[in-house]
Order: C-alpha cells, then structure tokens, then sequence
C-alpha cells in the first residue's frame, strides 16, 4: 500500500474562495505556519468583513479594525468555522492526514477529528484545496495556494 502523508506547508495569504459553514458562504484569507501561527481574515458577508482570527500556539487574538482583543479558545463556539479550521490544520502538521487515493491531479486524504471525518484534497503541486468535514456543514475551497518561498 502506498503510503503518502500530507505535510502542513508554510503558507501566506491563501484566498478562500468559499467556505460553507453554518449556512453562510465566508470569503477571506488564510495565512499558516504549522501550528506556531494560524490567520483567517474575513471579507465577506459584511457581518464578518474585517475580523481576522489568529492561532499563535495556545494564544487567539481576535480583531477588527484598530480593536485586538486576547482571548481564550473557550470563547469561540467548539463547532465555528474558526475552531473547526485549526482543529484540521493542527491534524495535518501533526501528521494525521492519511493519504486515500489519487483521481488525476488531485490527492484525497483522510483525518479523523473531534468532529468527524475530514477529507482534504491537494492540488498537483502538494497544496491543500479544499477541505470538507462529515458531520459538519464545513467546506472550505482555497485558491491561489502558495508556499512562504511563493
């Protein structure tokens, strides 16, 4: 059996074309490195636009505009979209992701997570795409994936 591992890249500013959760469409950035640093910055809707959530270790700091506050993880809800994104990239730095097949250009692995079984897809070149989790209305699509090198 081939045995592929998914490897958690130094990257910046992904845009997130769509992201389903909740029944809201958010659209955004996505800046990570490992699980040192974690940064989602919302555009759209507009309830949302401008708050950025960031994972720095065990620290979260949520801001808008010029406010920044420190938080604990208690204070997001278990099952938000930010939780649910640091909960799968913090699987896949780990190591947890399971390669499960190869359909083209795309590889498809397997992360099993506090709140299900998550696939993450990868594009030709090793980047995540996209990021779905059963159980949970969870899909995230990135585009314009880059490593920290560009």
């Amino acid at each position: 059996m081939n045995r592929r591992k998914i490897f958690l890249r130094n990257l910046r500013l992904l845009p997130i074309s769509a992201v389903n959760t909740e029944k809201m469409n958010i659209t955004g950035k996505l800046s990570v490195s490992g699980k040192k640093l974690i940064n989602i910055s919302l555009d759209s809707p507009n309830t949302v636009s401008g708050l950025s959530v960031t994972y720095k270790g065990s620290d979260l700091e949520i801001s808008r505009e010029n406010m920044i506050c420190s938080a604990d993880e208690a204070y997001i809800p278990e099952s938000s979209f930010p939780n649910i994104t640091k909960e799968i990239l913090y699987g896949i730095a780990d190591g947890r992701a399971v390669f499960e097949g190869k359909c083209e250009d795309v590889c498809t692995y397997r992360l099993d997570s506090a709140f299900g079984k998550a696939v993450v897809s990868t594009n030709s070149k090793g980047c995540i795409s996209k990021i779905s989790v059963d159980g949970e209305d969870y899909e995230m699509v990135l585009s314009d994936v880059k490593d920290a090198n560009g």
